[in-house]
């Protein structure tokens, strides 16, 4: 059947110019299994307009379809009147993107970064302009009315300069510069909040109000709630790959947003089910097995955490709020500073791996970073590489008799595939070898384990064991606190759930005092507090953004 965008050509077209951004009828499929359903929406010229939506949306595929990485399976998306089949046409059509991780060269100036992706300016032998270079960026930092960054590297600038620097780089030239080919029409801003304090955040959201007052339409994305109404002018709502709903951002509320982003049968389901669940294991008057105050780090700011014996703790946050640091922060592996901290009741004047480990305390990093595993080593090699003592005989041999029976005791427990002792680790799956992680550190029986996302990489069928594993280790008296990206793994373990956002502790829900559900700790981790305004969601498409 053909595509039915491609007999409607001069209405399409003739609308993108009007309206900027058009999505007609995107339907997207991976391996046979829709990812888009139909989606239909507008992102207008010269105004910022919002995409949101939870992990697995949709937003991903659908920004790779406007940019012309993904053909999809029917309908289109048109920039500026014309229908974006390719990068190459999305670029000369003057889209561009400023993602999350901004993608500068941190030993590059702001100027020398100011080329990449675009053009350099030239002198006559072909070498690079720099005076010119430099003119170029200066006239668009004036465009954007902000102060041009000083002559360092990337490295050595605030966050929101390197922010603006990716801004102004995407913006390249003046909108209509007779002098410019490439100057923007529309920029795609990913994440752009997520290292920013809030002070910080309001300056880029004055060069963005100042980019579209020039005419250059923005498409901003985010999880940050408060921001997307603060300055955008609607904002669409995707889920599980439909599009739900525009808001207009002057008359939606968050919790409205919410309940869009997660259904509203959803949310009153969960309601009901945090009304029956009782807290599983800990007592307040529980020996603390971990305690300190005012934990400070390079993205933690005054950090104040207790863990007791046989509670499990979940830290969640957004991308940038801490949450990626605490555990190593707690560990030692990172350069932390703090007020006073006891560890297994006994105070430390600082904190080291060798601290920690001195204090039955077990770091499992996940296994997206280096030097979690040794690749070279076999399964029995990095089982037993934390517990060699306990298997060493006289001479301080290893018995290894001792050393393959342990091994393969933990590889029965965790079922991790090959059940070969010998077999080579780099060759694991990544599911087993997060298994083989926790296995690791399990098996010198820790008082306190801290895990920085349980069951990365881990697939769907070993999850439930590697959830019960860790409620046993719980209910025998052990202290777990894990930091995680996904709320189902809060959800499904946690009797105490800590909020943190740009550094700060900002709620903490107790189970079966507080409601803690996908759609509570959502609200949480978006603004902090409890949603107390109403919550309307639109039943069908209804468009209401000016």
């Amino acid at each position: 059947m053909a595509d039915p965008t491609a007999t409607t050509t001069t209405s399409a077209a003739t609308s993108a110019v009007d309206s900027g951004i058009i999505i007609d009828h995107v339907t997207m499929a991976f391996a046979g299994r829709n990812v888009l359903h139909d989606v239909s929406m507008t992102f207008p010229a010269a105004t910022v307009t919002g995409l949101i939506g939870h992990n697995g949306s949709g937003k991903s595929t659908l920004v790779r379809i406007i940019a012309g990485y993904h053909k999809p399976v029917w309908g289109s998306a048109w920039l500026g009147g014309e229908r974006v089949d390719s990068p190459v046409t999305a670029a000369r059509l003057g889209l561009r993107f400023v993602h999350q991780d901004l993608g500068l060269i941190p030993e590059f100036t702001p100027v020398e970064n100011f080329g990449i992706g675009g053009t350099y300016s030239q002198t006559r032998v072909g070498s690079v302009d720099w005076k010119e270079q430099r003119r170029r960026m200066e006239d668009v930092y004036d465009l954007l009315d902000c102060p041009v960054p000083p002559n360092k590297p990337i490295s050595k600038l605030a966050a929101v300069e390197r922010s603006l620097i990716a801004i102004a780089r995407a913006v390249r030239a003046r909108p209509g510069d007779a002098s410019s080919e490439d100057a923007a029409r529309f920029i795609v801003l990913d994440e752009p909040t997520t290292t920013l304090e809030a002070a910080e955040a309001e300056q880029l959201f004055r060069v963005v109000n100042t980019m579209v007052g020039a005419g250059i339409g923005a498409l901003f994305i985010s999880h940050h709630l408060k921001d997307v109404l603060n300055l955008c002018s609607g904002v669409h709502v995707l889920r599980d790959g439909y599009h739900i709903g525009t808001f207009d951002c002057q008359t939606a509320t968050r919790s409205m947003l919410v309940e869009a982003m997660l259904g509203a049968e959803t949310a009153a389901a969960e309601r009901e089910s945090a009304k029956v669940v009782e807290r599983r294991h800990h007592s307040a008057s529980a020996a603390p097995v971990v305690d300190v105050k005012n934990l400070t780090s390079i993205s933690l700011h005054g950090v104040d955490l207790t863990l007791h014996k046989g509670e499990c703790v979940a830290v969640v946050g957004l991308a940038g709020s801490g949450r990626e640091e605490i555990t190593y922060a707690l560990a030692g592996a990172i350069p932390i500073g703090f007020d006073s901290m006891m560890v297994g009741g006994s105070p430390v004047s600082k904190i080291s791996p060798k601290v920690a480990r001195q204090h039955r305390v077990a770091l499992a990093p996940g296994n997206r970073l280096p030097g979690t595993l040794i690749n070279d080593f076999s399964l029995r090699e990095n089982l037993t590489l934390v517990s060699l003592e306990e298997l060493s005989g006289r001479g301080s041999f290893i018995n290894k008799q001792r050393e393959r029976a342990k091994a393969r005791e933990w590889i029965r427990r965790f079922d991790i595939k090959p059940d070969d002792t010998d077999y080579g680790s780099r060759y694991l799956s990544g599911g087993n070898k997060q298994k083989l992680i926790i296995a690791k550190w399990l098996s010198i029986g820790p008082q306190a384990m801290l895990i920085d996302e349980p069951i990365a990489g881990v697939d769907v069928g070993a999850v439930a064991m590697l959830f019960d594993t860790l409620r046993t280790y719980v209910a025998e008296g052990g202290s777990l606190l894990f930091s995680t990206s996904e709320l189902d793994d809060a959800l499904a373990l946690a009797d105490r759930v800590i909020v943190l956002n740009e550094g700060r502790v900002i709620r903490e829900l107790i189970r079966g005092t507080d409601e803690i559900t996908e759609t509570s700790l959502l609200l949480a981790m978006v603004e902090g507090s409890p949603a107390t305004d109403s919550t309307v969601v639109p039943s069908s498409n209804t468009v209401t953004a000016g």
